[in-house]
């Protein structure tokens, strides 16, 4: 009994992002109802997720339904309007719809697991309190400024954490209007769902839904947290991690290994995580990226990645994921990168 009346007290002290962002850590699955206004249109969603890289999205709008489905192994777009499916690699954190799902990538609600990181509200205010069908909630208003324009964001969190309505006002694209109605779980039993094509459905052509930075190509370091400039007096080696994706013992040998070959060189290494609210303990500096910023301009397929990036900001070469059997080759190719060439004799 002391001990509920002390959770209640304890709640009631919260500030309504404390209570946001407690709520949105205190689950790693949800089924999540939710309606969204946007553009004259209502649009009904079901979204259930198990962290780190399992979930299920269902949009509809009137009767026409669209349906993804994300394992770590394989990704799937479903259209039942058209009667056509995609497919892609899967990937090990949840991500987004691609943009040729359309309005389900427009509406889908990435901005909860930016909640998870008390970073990420720090700039929002308080508005007011009232009753919303009676349920009371505490309204805060965010403004975050972008390279389109200022968005403003608006939510109301109800006295247990959860969201109720969230306001998106965006210089792009408008203003859409979510409204929650359930977090329970599940909507699907994603964990056990077993994959196959709807059937009657044709297959349909898709682009990719990644585009890291590759060869030739710069990296802009600005507001990563950490001053990478100031390393990279003789080039960097960029790895990008992932909570969902935490690198085994033998992965950090290896890559403690490559960091060790390029410090010979001059060459330091540091690791951008992209979906955590602390960071790992590392032999090189780590940033965590708070607001997706850095997710956006390096798009990685797959964690961990590495970029091998020269003292001007320009990649060099690029490493996709990590075997056990590939350590000597993953250190080697990082040590070339930052040689001179080879004369032919």
């Amino acid at each position: 009994m002391i001990a509920a009346v002390l959770a209640v007290v304890t709640s009631a002290q919260q500030t309504p992002t404390e209570r946001l962002v407690q709520f949105m850590n205190n689950a790693t699955q949800r089924g999540i109802k939710f309606t969204v206004s946007k553009g004259g249109q209502l649009i009904q969603a079901k979204l259930s997720y198990q962290l780190p890289a399992h979930q299920y999205f269902e949009v509809s709008v009137e009767k026409a339904r669209s349906r993804f489905i994300q394992t770590p192994k394989r990704i799937t777009y479903i259209n039942d309007n058209s009667q056509l499916y995609y497919e892609y690699k899967g990937y090990d954190f949840l991500i987004g719809p691609p943009p040729e799902t359309n309005l389900m990538s427009d509406i889908y609600p990435s901005f909860l697991w930016n909640w998870s990181n008390p970073e990420s509200l720090k700039s929002a205010k308080f508005e007011k309190s009232e009753t919303l069908n009676g349920i009371q909630v505490d309204w805060v208003k965010q403004t975050v400024n972008t390279e389109v324009g200022i968005i403003t964001i608006r939510i109301a969190i109800s006295k247990d954490g959860s969201p109720k309505i969230v306001s998106i006002s965006d210089p792009q694209s408008g203003l859409a209007q979510y409204e929650f109605q359930q977090f329970t779980w599940p909507y699907i039993d994603i964990l056990n769902l077993k994959y196959q094509p709807p059937t009657g459905y044709m297959l349909g052509e898709a682009s990719k839904m990644h585009f890291p930075k590759k060869y030739g190509e710069s990296i802009d370091f600005a507001n990563w947290g950490v001053d990478v400039a100031k390393l990279n007096k003789n080039g960097v080696a960029i790895i990008v991690s992932a909570s969902g994706s935490k690198p085994d013992e033998e992965s950090l040998e290896a890559l403690t290994e490559m960091q060790i070959a390029l410090d010979k060189l001059g060459v330091k290494t540091v690791e951008v995580h992209l979906d955590s609210s602390s960071a790992p303990k590392r032999p090189w500096p780590v940033t965590l990226d708070q607001n997706g910023k850095i997710l956006d301009q390096l798009d990685v397929p797959v964690t961990p990645y590495i970029f091998f990036v020269n003292e001007k900001n320009i990649v060099l070469r690029a490493w996709a994921g990590y075997a056990k059997d590939q350590r000597s080759k993953l250190v080697k190719t990082a040590v070339k990168a930052f040689s001179p060439p080879e004369e032919e004799e």
